[in-house]
């Protein structure tokens, strides 16, 4: 932080001034006096640099320090009571440090008054005394502006908006850190401006601002890069390809990444390096590409592990974990959340071992094993509850919801997601609140509340446009064309569809596109052109097949076996089953191959078959009871005693 006026250096500069030119010719003092004040101006900035060594704690908690000419004060009383409050304050006693500023106070007047006062606001901050931080530092804002000390505003203004922060309070913080940033310009310190702007960006991606965050972000770029500062520039590219992912651009997002990895490796910083091609592993997970994840996630993993970064290395474990099981490799998946989880046990991190949890947990929803996913994300939020972390328990409560919902346990599920959409809503955090609704929304089709899904995804569609959230906008017109479809208003559904492909197509999501163009096809096959309909379908069946991910593969031949049946192939149809029956065995994924199960059975029933039904049927049964799924299990079991009786197989009776 910049010292700018040295209330007793200026003094004895301005008497020696005039002994200079009183006793020399005026040539020579001038040449004189400005080597004097060259001295005197090392001198100043060595001891301002002293001050702020033992001030390190305000700096890092606070982001800023404000002292103006305390180090050289011509007050006495000032000068001793400051620099015992810098000694308590280098050892970390606050309460003493504020003792002494309270009472130097007491004897100080203009800038230093204004400099103690944000001193002692400091002090109550470390504290935890935020009522009290406020008010001293309101006193330090309201004096400087009374002395136009620009210096003095920007740094109170710094402060109260990271207490505003603190608070929660994201508009007030918001306003103070605009005005900070607006002052440190027009005082030209571009470092204390990029600080500003940085924490801007960081309020306005908190209150779900994502445009105004990226030109913040932009403009302290700019300032980083004007300064050579490598290291900080990597960083901001770094934000700004989260965001950029946030609103689903995931070519600008790795473009943006990949400028702040060269950026590292320029500098030489290789943890730098690595949380940038962790992000960039991320984005290849993102857009279906877990082969080419793998690659890039395992050069990080070994960047965290020889920086002894352990909280980066669960986080990619985890990311490695997710491209194993995008590979149909639940196996290895689950192998790579477990190191993940005793590693996060291992540090004590609670916020890592829920993080952990819940990629198990998607890994065992994958796998149709609804009731485990639950168990484990039940764990994960109440370790979000023990730790307060409220951004992870809004996630973790909207994963849970989403699983119960696959049970078919509406009530518990809703009260889930309705209390993430309350935490969501109450820090601003619109992204997870329009996730929520959305889950939410898919909760109520399941129920047949059509009119209340389409009245919040209304609402999240507002949201979504209004942030210029492509994914999530996209995400609603897909949602919302499956409630027409399954309303059976089909040309509704093929436009709201059409809508969700169009921006699938700008933000290159190659796996959301693929599911999007199935359902499309879908509602075009219903409706009046089926031959259209049919090439969606097998055009986003290609698309999910060049991603290596089984599961969706799968999913996607069972939709075509069943426009293959409504076309009069069933041939075709069985062919077509038959494959997917194949995958979801390799990938594992036992629920979709109960799935491809009944549906052979059904299909050779109805091709009357009862043979081959009966076994198909027989293995559905076995494979639900194994998951627990008993409901499923006698759903079938009811099936298989509609069959003709062959006089051989398993006998079933219906209770």
């Amino acid at each position: 932080m910049t010292a700018l006026t040295a209330v007793g250096l200026c003094a004895a500069v301005g008497a020696l001034a005039a002994l200079v030119f009183f006793f020399v010719g005026r040539s020579v003092a001038l040449g004189r006096m400005r080597g004097l004040g060259s001295r005197l101006a090392r001198l100043e900035k060595s001891a301002s640099r002293t001050a702020m060594d033992r001030l390190q704690m305000i700096r890092r908690m606070g982001g800023v320090v404000y002292l103006d000419g305390l180090v050289f004060s011509s007050d006495k009383t000032v000068e001793r009571l400051f620099g015992a409050g810098l000694r308590n304050g280098a050892r970390a006693n606050w309460d003493k440090a504020l003792s002494d500023w309270t009472n130097a106070r007491k004897e100080a007047r203009g800038s230093e008054a204004v400099a103690l006062d944000f001193l002692c606001g400091c002090c109550h901050m470390l504290r935890g005394r935020k009522a009290e931080a406020r008010a001293a530092l309101s006193a330090a804002l309201k004096l400087a502006v009374k002395l136009k000390d620009r210096a003095g505003m920007a740094s109170c203004r710094f402060a109260l908006g990271n207490l505003a922060n603190s608070e929660k309070r994201y508009r007030a913080a918001h306003s103070h850190f605009a005005a900070s940033a607006r002052l440190w310009k027009v005082l030209d310190d571009p470092q204390e401006e990029t600080g500003s702007l940085v924490r801007l960006a960081e309020v306005m991606e908190k209150l779900g601002q994502d445009r105004q965050a990226l030109e913040y972000r932009r403009q302290a770029l700019q300032l980083l890069e004007k300064a050579g500062d490598a290291v900080g520039a990597a960083a901001q590219y770094g934000a700004i390809g989260e965001i950029l992912a946030a609103q689903g651009d995931m070519d600008g997002a790795r473009a943006a990444h990949e400028d702040g990895l060269h950026l590292a490796r320029q500098a030489g910083d290789r943890l730098a390096e690595t949380e940038r091609l962790a992000a960039i592993g991320d984005i290849h997970l993102t857009q279906g590409s877990p082969k080419r994840a793998l690659d890039v996630l395992e050069r990080a993993l070994r960047g965290f592990r020889e920086a002894h970064k352990f909280s980066g290395e669960v986080r990619v474990l985890c990311k490695l974990a997710a491209a194993h099981r995008q590979m149909g490799e639940q196996d290895v998946a689950l192998e790579h959340y477990e190191r993940s989880l005793k590693l996060a046990r291992r540090l004590g991190d609670r916020a890592l071992q829920a993080r952990s949890l819940e990629g198990m947990a998607s890994g065992c929803a994958a796998c149709g094993t609804y009731h485990r996913a639950s168990a484990l994300l039940h764990e994960a939020v109440e370790l979000d509850r023990a730790v307060k972390d409220e951004v992870g328990l809004c996630n973790h409560l909207v994963s849970l919801g989403t699983a119960l919902l696959e049970q078919r346990e509406f009530e518990k599920s809703e009260r889930c997601l309705n209390e993430a959409l309350e935490i969501a809503r109450r820090n601003g955090d619109t992204r997870t609140e329009m996730l929520g609704i959305l889950e939410l929304a898919r909760g109520l089709r399941g129920q047949g509340r059509s009119a209340e899904t389409l009245d919040l995804l209304e609402k999240c569609r507002a949201h979504a446009r209004g942030l210029g959230d492509s994914e999530t906008l996209a995400r609603v017109h897909s949602e919302i064309g499956l409630n027409h479809l399954a309303a059976k208003n089909q040309e509704r559904a093929v436009s709201e569809l059409r809508a969700a492909v169009e921006l699938r197509h700008k933000a290159g999501s190659i796996r959301e596109l693929g599911h999007d163009l199935v359902n499309l096809g879908v509602a075009l096959e219903a409706g009046a052109d089926p031959g259209s309909g049919m090439r969606s379908i097998e055009d986003g069946l290609r698309r999910l097949h060049s991603t290596g991910v089984k599961a969706d593969e799968t999913w996607a031949l069972c939709v075509l076996a069943a426009a293959n049946r409504r076309r009069g192939d069933p041939h075709l149809a069985r062919q077509n089953l038959a494959r997917a029956l194949g995958l979801s065995r390799q990938g594992g994924d036992v629920l979709q191959e109960a799935l491809c199960l009944c549906d052979l059975g059904r299909l050779c029933a109805a091709e009357r078959d009862p043979k081959q039904a009966r076994s198909y049927l027989e293995q559905a049964a076995r494979v639900y009871s194994r998951l627990g799924a008993e409901d499923k299990a006698r759903d079938v079991v009811r099936e298989l005693n509609r069959l003709p009786h062959s006089g051989t197989g398993v006998q079933f009776l219906d209770e």
